[in-house]
């Protein structure tokens, strides 16, 4: 959806999203988009790198790393295959130049939820921290 939001192309977002009519009746009331497969496969290509890079082996230097996004999406774009889905658009977009879109929006998100995921785990760690010296004192 961010992707589409920041191109506004008519032309990409029938690359981007299955027009499947049957399909999204019975479960939306129009608003509702469906992704193409190589959307979904960058996405959790993209997952899956994150995992990679927020492992015990790789988590100091990637948490160390100015620009998370960047190297997130420059370790995923060569691993996601597009070129043979996507075409050109009427409008010039390169599928390149939309998968970069795609998988800038899903590293936003990504890293995002990322931060929120550590940051509720460090005020759960100090809370009971807190809970314990309660306790003792």
């Amino acid at each position: 959806h961010a992707a589409l939001k920041k191109l506004m192309c008519p032309f990409c977002k029938e690359n981007l999203v299955v027009e499947a009519e049957e399909l999204i009746a019975g479960v939306t009331r129009g608003e509702l988009k469906f992704p193409q497969a190589v959307v979904v496969n960058a996405v959790l290509t993209m997952n899956i790198v994150l995992e990679k890079l927020g492992s015990e082996r790789y988590a100091l230097k990637f948490y160390s790393c100015e620009k998370q996004k960047e190297l997130l999406v420059s370790v995923t774009t060569p691993l996601v295959e597009y070129n043979e889905v996507l075409d050109v658009c009427e409008n010039g977009h390169l599928p390149h130049m939309v998968m970069g879109y795609v998988l800038s929006a899903a590293a936003n998100t990504f890293l995002n939820n990322l931060c929120k995921r550590e940051n509720n785990m460090l005020a759960e760690a100090e809370a009971a921290k807190r809970k314990l010296k309660t306790l003792q004192a």
